[in-house]
Order: structure tokens, then C-alpha cells, then sequence
């Protein structure tokens, strides 16, 4: 098992006209299907629409853990594939005169990596490698928690749904390893992964701050 932290987190600052639906959507329009619906809940009545309004918006890389395993293909190469469970979170703060909403959304993905792995350095029980290549993300649910203030009233709207979202990325890592059984070993993991834009108009980590260092810690599986 492994867990991940990414080094910077992405942050932005939008201004307007107006109540805008939903901070969380690029277009600015609510968008409701079956699996996802995204909103920010607005009085009309009480916030005028010709008030001015600012978004600020955060994103970050929450966690990441996966279970690994290494097919050796001779002493320098090898191929590793596994599973990876990520959580990424973005929070929304928009301001409409008195009225205060803040939306956070946390969004879970299960990835399929295929890495290309060189052994540099190989002594007694510890190594030293390179691995790259490829990861096939797909999202498994969505959290969504909007509170929105007008004055002293708050009211809250929670949301637990799926929203459709495959991503692709492209990895490069540099690790050290510890060979502590047979066919297994624990390893130490700096890394640098890019996702590739896509035709999502969601606003997530993954589109704000495509590219990302990254240090992974965990335990392979050795064939």
C-alpha cells in the first residue's frame, strides 16, 4: 500500500456580475444528470442580481493509495501495474453582496497504471530505480456540501452522487526500495505526474494544476 502527497495545491480568483449558479462548473451553468448535480443555493429575493460577485476556488490533492506489483522481466527491466484509489477536493467561496456560499466537493478516482521500470542500482536487499508510462483514471463518487449564508441565516444542501470523469495521465518516478521479504519490498518515491486536458467542464485539481510533483511510500509486490 502507498500513500501520496502533492507538493502545491491550485488556487483562483473569479469576479462578476450577478448570482452565479454554480462556481464549480468552467461554463457557470448548473449542471444536473442522473449521476452529478452541482449547485449553489441562492435567495433571489434577498441578494440583488446586479450586485457584484467574486469566486474564490482552491484544489488540492487529498490522498493517494495503491497496491503495486512488479513483474521482473531480467536484472535492469521490468513492468508494474496495480491499482490506485486518489481523492482530490476543490472548495468554492462566492460572495454576492451580503451573501456568502461555500462549496465543497470532493471527487474519488480508481487508477490503472502500466510503469516501465530500470533498475539503476542494485545491492544486497536495497535498489535503486526509474519507472514511467501511462494511467487510466476513472471517477467512483462524488461529495458535494454547500452552506450558504445570508446575513445570520445558513442553510446547508449535501450531495452524494458519481460524476462521469476519465482522465489520462503520464508519470516519471525515481524511487529507492527495500527488500524486506521474498517477493516483497518497501519503497521511498518522489515523482512527477501530468494529466492531460480533456472535455471536461468540471474545475478540479486534476484541470487547474495538471502538473504536479508528487512522494509516494509503500509496499510493492515482487514476481
Amino acid at each position: 500500500m502507498s500513500t501520496t502527497g502533492y507538493f502545491a495545491q491550485a488556487s483562483s480568483v473569479r469576479s462578476g456580475v450577478g448570482i452565479p449558479s454554480s462556481p464549480g462548473l468552467r461554463s457557470g451553468l448548473a449542471t444536473k444528470s442522473a449521476d452529478f448535480n452541482a449547485q449553489t443555493v441562492f435567495n433571489p429575493y434577498v441578494t440583488s442580481r446586479n450586485k457584484p460577485s467574486t469566486t474564490e476556488a482552491r484544489h488540492a490533492q487529498d490522498m493517494r493509495i495503491s497496491l503495486a506489483l512488479k513483474v521482473n522481466l531480467d536484472y535492469r527491466w521490468g513492468i508494474e501495474t496495480g491499482i490506485v484509489s486518489s481523492t482530490i477536493s476543490s472548495s468554492f467561496l462566492t460572495t454576492v453582496g451580503n451573501t456568502q456560499s461555500m462549496q465543497e466537493r470532493s471527487i474519488n478516482y480508481v487508477g490503472i497504471p502500466l510503469y516501465l521500470c530500470y533498475n539503476l542500482l542494485d545491492w544486497k536487499k536495497l535498489g535503486i530505480y526509474m519507472s514511467a508510462g501511462p494511467m487510466y483514471e476513472f471517477s467512483t463518487g462524488t461529495n458535494t456540501s454547500t452552506t450558504t449564508s445570508i446575513g445570520t441565516s445558513r442553510t446547508r444542501n449535501d450531495d452524494h452522487g458519481r460524476y462521469k470523469d476519465n482522465k489520462w495521465s503520464l508519470n516519471a518516478n525515481a524511487g529507492m526500495q527495500l527488500q524486506v521479504f521474498k517477493h516483497g519490498a518497501i519503497f521511498l518515491q518522489p515523482g512527477f505526474s501530468y494529466h492531460f486536458k480533456d472535455n471536461s467542464k468540471l474545475e478540479t485539481f486534476y484541470t487547474e494544476h495538471p502538473a504536479a510533483f508528487n512522494i509516494t511510500f509503500g509496499y510493492r509486490l515482487l514476481l
